[in-house]
């Protein structure tokens, strides 16, 4: 070895006599593992390290062989590495910084803390970032308008919409940083600003209080409510109390959300599905089983019953069971389906007056009813299931991505070239005007999602915006106000 020290200490003393410590003493005297030293020859090991002599090399960068009370001892260092070593990245920056952490002995330790909130101001997004071996990496600005799928000013991000909900005079829209935006009429709270904003709102605003939200549902009722599913498998709902809907035990308006309770008062969870209707809302437990509260008009409840009835808090549907796996809810009937590869996987219940329960001869059903008979090729009813308009229709999309509708057909609404009659038989929508619309002929496919309004329909069919039946206010998109008896592609 040589004789240069590792890391070379200082002598201290009037006289300046190397290797000694104090006026007179010797306590520092080279020639034992602790002592004070120079160089590596005065060091019976042969390692003079921070000045003393020292039991190792000890070069790690959080070593250190003069820890008080541990002198000639490499133990690990805390705080800013000792002389002669490399300095932690960032040394001054108190969020990001490194320093020894008294374990590591070979490098420093560097946060993982958030040293920059993300921003978004004037359609420009500024990215958050947490510290990276010492510093803060540098920002990253992002015009919103330019992204494909997220054009819009969140909080912190751009973000976009993921899904779209429509009441009676007011919209909401999931959005891609799982929150909610709602523009429109806000008199009964529909908009989730609370008790201090019940005004209309022009452009979208953020729910107040609302996060880590999967799906969407909206009321069509004169005053309106949203109920949200919740990644924790929780319901929230806000805007008007009437009948009870929000299904928190009270029939008062909330301008906030609340959650979604058992009759006990307790939290209502482990919720998959949820829908909601003119003045019932439906739910499905994790079982698969269905649950409803609201108005009991017509058997809507599904509680056995058909007296006019608020029910406040969710009660299960008779004779529903277990397995289903979307639920929907229209004006005053509800249908849920499972994923079995027959008929006997669609239940439906309530107002059977346009045969939206699937039974011929209309009529009440308070209680769940599998529907009659389907024999339309090789679809079978699945998940989703939507059911709308104030006379009930119901639709599904099939395994085959073909859209069944039964129901109310008065403005066309079920989508079959030529014909206004009800039908409590599913069949499929057509895609064109050739007459009939048969079997895997002229029928639409491609199917991936669609909606139901008043009295008419659309989906997202192929790559194409697909509407059909009552047309007089331009509810089907394609700059026309006449119904239409098949699908009509609109015009964006």
């Amino acid at each position: 070895m040589g004789d240069d020290p590792i890391v070379a200490g200082t002598s201290s003393g009037a006289s300046g006599t190397s290797g000694t410590s104090g006026a007179s003493g010797t306590s520092g005297t080279s020639g034992s593992g602790g002592n004070t030293c120079k160089t590596n020859s005065e060091c019976p090991t042969g390692f003079c390290v921070d000045g003393q002599c020292c039991a190792s090399a000890c070069v790690g960068q959080c070593e250190s062989c003069k820890e008080p009370g541990k002198e000639g001892e490499c133990v690990p260092s805390k705080g800013a590495p000792r002389s002669g070593r490399a300095a932690c990245a960032g040394t001054g920056d108190a969020v990001c910084g490194g320093s020894c952490d008294g374990t590591n002995r070979t490098a420093c330790a560097y946060p993982t803390t958030e040293c920059r909130g993300g921003a978004c101001k004037t359609g420009i997004a500024t990215n958050a970032a947490t510290c990276d071996k010492g510093a803060c990496p540098p920002a990253t600005n992002t015009v919103c308008a330019s992204t494909t799928d997220k054009k819009y000013c969140g909080p912190a991000s751009c973000v976009g919409a993921t899904q779209i909900v429509a009441g009676y005079d007011f919209t909401c829209a999931l959005m891609t940083d799982q929150t909610v935006r709602c523009w429109g009429a806000g008199a009964a709270g529909e908009l989730g600003q609370g008790a201090a904003d019940l005004t209309d709102h022009s452009t979208p605003v953020t729910v107040k209080g609302l996060t880590g939200v999967t799906k969407l549902t909206a009321s069509v009722a004169y005053y309106g409510h949203v109920c949200a599913l919740l990644g924790d498998q929780t319901v929230r709902c806000w805007g008007s109390g009437t009948n009870g809907v929000l299904g928190n035990g009270l029939t008062a308006d909330s301008p906030v959300p609340v959650q979604v309770l058992k009759a006990a008062g307790m939290p209502f969870t482990a919720i998959k599905d949820i829908s909601t209707g003119q003045n019932v809302s439906c739910l499905l437990d994790t079982t698969g089983t269905p649950f409803c509260w609201g108005f009991q008009l017509e058997g809507a409840v599904g509680d056995g019953i058909t007296t006019n009835t608020n029910r406040l808090f969710p009660i299960a549907v008779t004779g529903g069971g277990a397995g289903h796996s979307s639920i929907g809810v229209g004006y005053g009937h509800a249908c849920a389906t499972t994923t079995a590869t027959n008929v006997s996987g669609v239940k439906c219940w309530g107002d059977n007056a346009n045969l939206a329960i699937g039974i011929a001869g209309g009529g009440t059903y308070p209680t769940a009813q599998a529907l009659a008979g389907y024999a339309i090729g090789n679809g079978t009813l699945a998940a989703p299931i939507v059911t709308g308009g104030s006379g009930g229709t119901s639709c599904a999309i099939q395994n085959n991505s073909t859209l069944g509708c039964w129901g109310n057909n008065a403005t066309h609404q079920l989508g079959r070239n030529g014909t206004t009659t009800d039908s409590a038989m599913p069949g499929v929508v057509c895609r064109s005007a050739t007459t009939p619309c048969t079997v895997n002929t002229d029928i639409m496919t491609g199917v991936k999602n669609f909606g139901l309004g008043e009295r008419h329909g659309c989906a997202v069919a192929d790559t194409s915006v697909r509407c059909w039946g009552r047309g007089n206010y331009g509810e089907l998109g394609n700059g026309g106000s006449a119904d239409s008896a098949v699908p009509v592609v609109t015009n964006f």
